[in-house]
This record gives C-alpha cells, structure tokens and sequence, in this order.
C-alpha cells in the first residue's frame, strides 16, 4: 500500500501484456484449429511436399507485410503492394535461374 509520500505501484506492463494476449489469443486459437481440422477436408495438407509448395507464397507475403510495416513507421515511404508483390515475383522467378 502507498503512504502518503510514495507513488503507487505501476501495473500497466502487466495490464499490457494481458490485452495483447487477449488480443492475439482468437487468431492463435482459430490457427490451432485450422491446423487441426485441415487434414480431416484433405489428408496431405500438412505433409511435407504441401509446406514446402507453401513456402514462396509465404515469402512474397512476407515481403509485402515488411513493404506495409514500413509504409506504417514512416508515414511518407510510398511502398504499394503490388510494387512489393511484383519484386517478390521477379525475384522467386529470376534469382533461382541465374548462374554464376
């Protein structure tokens, strides 16, 4: 308990951590029970071949989340979406077929 001449104890990182949990704690759910029931609708969803065919559509998101994320931070960066998305496609296509 704070006396007269003391400050209260400071509970908002904890107030924080508990919101963004309970923010976040629907998406993890709904993606846990994605993951659990996909297999049920088609039974190579999650084999191996399945998520490495994944893996450069996850890439070019990825970008495109990085390219939004900064247009986000710095307010007057103009990276679009579908210049992000065009990058990523020419770089997947392109890189992999050079030689050195």
């Amino acid at each position: 308990m704070a006396g007269a001449g003391q400050a209260p104890v400071a509970r908002a990182p904890r107030l924080r951590r508990l919101r963004l949990v309970g923010a976040f704690g629907p998406i993890w759910t709904a993606t846990a029970l994605l993951f659990a029931v996909s297999p049920l609708g088609a039974h190579n969803a999650l084999s191996h071949s399945a998520l490495q065919a994944m893996l450069p559509f996850a890439g070019i998101l990825a970008i495109a989340a990085i390219g939004q994320t900064l247009v986000i931070q710095q307010g007057g960066l103009d990276l679009s979406v579908p210049g992000t998305f065009s990058l990523g496609v020419v770089l997947v296509t392109v890189v992999p077929g050079c030689r050195a």
